[in-house]
C-alpha cells in the first residue's frame, strides 16, 4: 500500500511539475456578449501590469481625402474635457504610469500602458472611460492636430512632384527580385495614398469627421483587450465584465487584414553578393508555416545546430565571430537560417562546414541530439523574465495560435507533443534540396576591395571614353578637322546642360540594361533571379560583366541614338560640329548662312543645347537643299565670323 501510494506520489508530481513549466497555462480567454475579446494573464512575482486594447481600425480603411483620420482618432481618445489636464496620458501617468501611449498601423489602432500592480484595476477601468465615454471639444481637436502635424511633419511644396517622381521612378523599373513574390507567389500589398496626404487632410479634419470616424469602428466586437501583470484573475474578470460588458455599441466597419495563402515552388534560393563590407553568410530553408509544431522543431533545430557549430568554428577553431539561429517571414512565409562570418581565408571553410553538418544530421540525427535541442529550446517557453512585457508577448503567442491555427492550446503543449520521430520527419520533409536557402555576402575575391577598385576604374575608363567618343568618327574626317587648320572655335553647347543630358542618358542606359536583364532572365532563362544563383568564379565573373556591358550600353546609346555636340570648329576645309560625334559641312557645300527663328519643330534639328532655346538659331542652308541649325548665345555673331573665314 506504501508503494502504492508513492508511486501516485511520484506521478502526481511528475505532472505538475510538467504543468508549472507552462508559462501559458494560466492565460484566461473570454469573449464578452458584446464581442469585446479578453485576454488576462496574472503572475503573482509581477511588479507591473500592461494594458493593451487594439481596434481594428488603421491607415487601410482609408484614401486619399480621409488618409491620418484613424491617426487623429488616436490622439482624440486620449482627451477628455472632464479629467485633469484634458489628457489622458498626463492624467494616467501622474497616478503612477511608467508608460502610456498609442500607436496606429495599417490595420489596427492600439493603446497601451504600465503601472504598479496595486494600481492594475483601476487602469483598467480608466481604459473603459477613456475609450467609451468621450467628451471632447473643438480646443481638443486644434491642440491633437497640432501635435498629430508635428509628429508627421508640415506639408512642403516639393513633397508632392518628390512622391510623383520616386513613383514614376519605380514604375519605369523592371520587377526586382522578391523571394516572397517569387518563392512564395505572394502578391504585392496593395499601394496606399501618398503620405503627404496625411499632411494635407490633418489641417482639414473637423471634429464631426473625427467623431464619424471613431462612432463607425470604436466598438467592443472590434476591439481586443489584453490584460498582464499582477491580479486576482476572477476578480479581473468581474471587473472587466462590469466596465466593457455593459457598452452595447454595436458596428460593422472593421479593417481586414488579408488572408495570404503562400505556395511555395520547389526551386533553391540561392544569392551571392560580391563586394560586401564584410563577409556573411545565411545558410537554411524555407516553409510554410502550415504547422504550428514545425516550427517549433525547424528553431529547435537550428538553435542546437548554431550552438554545435559554435563549438566547433569559433570555441575550438576561432574561424568566427557571431554564428546564430534567426530568420524572417512574411506571415506563414518563412524563411530560417544560420547566420555566421569569418575571415576571408576560413570563411569558405565555413560555408562548407555549416552545409555538412546539415547534411549530416538529415543523415543521422542522434535522439541524444534531439533531447538536448528540446531541452534547450525549452528555455523559450520556461525561463520566463516575471515583468508584464514578457507576459504580453505569452498573451501575443497565444492570440496567434487561436487567430491563425484556431487553437486554443498553448503554445507549450505543442513543444510537449515533439518527439524524436517527428522531429526528424520534419527535418527531412523541410530541408530538401529544392527548398534551400542560401545568401552568402563576400567582400573581395581576388584582393581587398577588389570589387570597389574596379568599380572606380570602370568609372574612370567610362569618362575618358565618353569624352573621346568623337575620335571613332575624326579618323575619317581628321582631314576636315585637323588641329593645326582650326581657325576658330565655338561652344554650341550650355555645360550646364550638357551634365544634365549626360545624367539623362546614363539614367536611360541603366534602366534600359536592368530591362534588358530581366526580359532575358524571365523569359529565356527562367528566373529572373538566376544571376545572383551562381558562385564564385562565375558570379565574380558576373560582377565585372555586368559593369562592363553595362556602360557599352551607355556609349552605344551616346554615339548612336542620342548624340549631343558640344562645340564648333571652323578650318579652311569648312565646318566641324564635335560632340559624341563629328559632323564635317564642307565649305563648297554650303550655299547660304542667316538667322532663322526658334520654331518647335527646329529643335530635333538643330546641334547644340542650350537653357535659352528659344533664342535664334543660325541656319546653314547647303547646296542640296538640306538645312543645318546650331544654337549659340549670340546667332549674329557666330553668322559674322562664320561669313569671314568661309565666304
Amino acid at each position: 500500500m506504501k508503494s502504492i501510494y508513492l508511486l501516485f506520489f511520484f506521478i502526481s508530481f511528475s505532472l505538475n511539475a510538467a504543468i508549472e513549466d507552462d508559462p501559458y497555462k494560466d492565460i484566461v480567454y473570454l469573449k464578452l456578449d458584446n464581442g469585446l475579446q479578453v485576454y488576462l494573464l496574472s503572475d503573482d512575482k509581477a511588479e507591473n501590469t500592461q494594458v493593451e486594447l487594439t481596434v481594428a481600425v488603421g491607415t487601410d480603411v482609408e484614401d486619399e481625402k480621409t488618409l491620418g483620420l484613424s491617426h487623429l482618432v488616436e490622439h482624440i481618445v486620449f482627451r477628455d474635457k472632464r479629467i485633469p489636464h484634458r489628457d489622458y496620458v498626463d492624467y494616467i501617468k501622474e497616478e503612477g504610469a511608467t508608460y502610456m501611449n498609442g500607436y496606429t498601423t495599417r490595420y489596427k489602432t492600439g493603446y497601451n500602458a504600465t503601472i504598479r500592480s496595486e494600481k492594475s484595476f483601476w487602469i483598467v477601468e480608466q481604459f473603459a472611460r477613456m475609450l467609451f465615454d468621450k467628451q471632447v471639444e473643438i480646443e481638443d481637436l486644434v491642440s491633437e492636430k497640432g501635435a498629430v502635424q508635428t509628429e508627421i511633419g508640415a506639408y512642403e511644396w516639393l513633397d508632392k512632384p518628390l512622391w510623383y517622381l520616386a513613383k514614376t521612378m519605380e514604375a519605369l523599373a523592371p520587377p526586382q527580385p522578391d523571394i516572397y513574390k517569387d518563392d512564395f507567389s505572394l502578391d504585392d500589398a496593395t499601394t496606399q495614398p501618398a503620405y503627404f496626404n496625411q499632411k494635407i487632410n490633418n489641417q482639414t479634419f473637423t471634429l464631426e469627421e473625427v467623431m464619424a470616424h471613431y462612432d463607425a469602428y470604436y466598438y467592443p466586437a472590434n476591439m481586443i483587450l489584453k490584460v498582464a501583470g499582477n491580479f486576482d484573475v476572477l476578480k479581473m474578470k468581474e471587473h472587466v465584465q462590469m466596465h466593457y460588458g455593459s457598452i452595447n455599441k454595436e458596428g460593422t466597419e472593421k479593417a481586414v487584414e488579408p488572408v495570404e495563402t503562400p505556395q511555395l515552388n520547389q526551386i533553391p534560393y540561392h544569392l551571392y553578393l560580391e563586394g560586401t563590407s564584410e563577409n556573411g553568410g545565411y545558410i537554411g530553408v524555407k516553409y510554410i508555416m502550415d504547422d504550428y509544431m514545425k516550427y517549433l522543431i525547424i528553431n529547435a533545430y537550428l538553435d542546437n545546430l548554431a550552438l554545435r557549430l559554435q563549438q566547433n568554428l569559433r570555441n575550438d577553431l576561432g574561424h568566427t565571430y557571431s554564428i546564430y539561429a534567426s530568420g524572417t517571414n512574411r506571415g506563414k512565409a518563412r524563411l530560417a537560417y544560420i547566420y555566421f562570418d569569418g575571415l576571408h581565408d576560413e570563411f569558405e571553410t565555413n560555408i562548407i562546414a555549416v552545409r555538412e553538418a546539415i547534411n549530416d544530421d538529415l543523415e543521422s540525427l542522434s535522439d541524444e541530439t534531439i533531447d538536448e535541442a528540446l531541452r534547450e529550446y525549452k528555455k523559450h517557453y520556461t525561463s520566463i523574465e516575471h515583468d508584464s512585457g514578457s507576459l504580453m508577448k505569452l498573451i501575443g503567442t497565444t492570440q496567434y495560435l487561436k487567430e491563425e491555427f484556431d487553437s486554443m492550446d498553448s503554445s507549450f503543449q505543442f513543444f510537449e507533443n515533439i518527439d524524436h520521430e517527428n522531429f526528424r520527419n520534419v527535418l527531412k520533409e523541410t530541408f530538401v534540396d529544392n527548398r534551400q536557402y542560401s545568401v552568402i555576402s563576400r567582400e573581395y575575391h581576388f584582393f581587398p576591395y577588389d570589387i570597389s577598385v574596379l568599380s572606380l576604374l570602370s568609372f574612370v575608363a567610362m569618362i575618358i571614353i565618353y569624352f573621346r567618343l568623337y575620335y571613332f568618327d575624326m579618323t575619317d574626317r581628321k582631314v576636315a578637322c585637323a588641329y593645326r587648320d582650326i581657325i576658330m572655335s565655338r561652344r554650341i553647347s550650355n555645360r550646364f546642360i550638357g551634365f544634365l543630358y549626360i545624367i539623362a542618358i546614363y539614367y536611360l542606359s541603366a534602366l534600359l540594361w536592368e530591362w534588358i536583364k530581366y526580359l532575358v532572365l524571365t523569359y529565356i532563362v527562367g528566373n529572373n533571379a538566376y544571376i545572383y544563383s551562381i558562385d564564385v568564379p562565375y558570379s565574380y565573373i558576373w560582377t565585372i560583366s555586368d559593369m562592363v556591358l553595362g556602360i557599352l550600353l551607355f556609349l552605344l546609346l551616346c554615339r548612336y541614338l542620342f548624340s549631343y555636340y558640344a562645340r564648333l570648329v571652323v578650318t579652311k576645309k569648312g565646318i566641324c560640329l564635335i560632340g559624341h560625334r563629328v559632323k564635317t559641312i564642307q565649305n563648297e557645300d554650303i550655299a547660304d548662312i542667316k538667322i532663322s527663328s526658334w520654331k518647335p519643330n527646329t529643335s530635333f534639328k538643330s546641334f547644340g543645347a542650350s537653357i535659352l532655346f528659344w533664342k535664334p538659331l543660325l541656319e546653314i542652308i547647303l547646296t542640296n537643299g538640306s538645312k543645318v541649325y546650331i544654337r549659340n548665345n549670340n546667332a549674329q555673331h557666330l553668322k559674322e565670323d562664320l561669313e569671314k573665314h568661309l565666304i
